[in-house]
C-alpha cells in the first residue's frame, strides 16, 4: 500500500545563482517523497529556481532562511506549500522589496478566492 500525498511545495523565484540552487539542494535533501516520486525536485534555469515536490515531509525549517536570504537579495518569487492534511495552503512570498511575507489560509478559502 502507497502511503499518501500528505504536502505539495511549489515553488519559483528570480534572479538566483548556481550557489542559491546548490544551497536550496541541500536544504531539501531530507525530503521524504511519496513511493511513486524520486523527492523534490530542484531545478535551475538561467537565473530562475525552482521546487517541486509531493511527498510525506519536506523540511520548512532548513528551506524557508534559503528562500529569505534570496528575498533580502531582492528576488521575486513565491513558494506554496498545501498541508493536505491540515487542509491549509501557507504561501512565502518574496517581491523584490528585501522582505519575505508569510501568510496562510484554509484550502477551501484558497479555492473559493480563485474561483475554483
Amino acid at each position: 500500500m502507497s502511503q499518501p500525498v500528505l504536502l505539495k511545495v511549489y515553488a519559483a523565484f528570480t534572479p538566483a545563482t548556481g550557489e542559491d540552487f546548490q544551497k536550496l539542494s541541500d536544504a531539501c535533501s531530507s525530503a521524504i517523497a511519496a513511493e511513486d516520486d524520486h523527492g523534490p525536485l530542484v531545478l535551475f534555469s538561467g537565473d530562475l529556481l525552482r521546487i517541486s515536490f509531493e511527498g510525506i515531509y519536506f523540511p520548512l525549517d532548513d528551506v524557508v532562511p534559503v528562500i529569505e536570504e534570496l528575498a533580502e537579495k531582492k528576488a521575486t518569487g513565491k513558494m506554496d506549500v498545501l498541508d493536505l492534511e491540515n487542509w491549509r495552503m501557507t504561501r512565502y512570498q518574496a517581491k523584490g522589496d528585501g522582505r519575505l511575507e508569510k501568510r496562510s489560509a484554509p484550502l477551501n478559502s484558497v479555492l473559493d478566492y480563485s474561483g475554483h
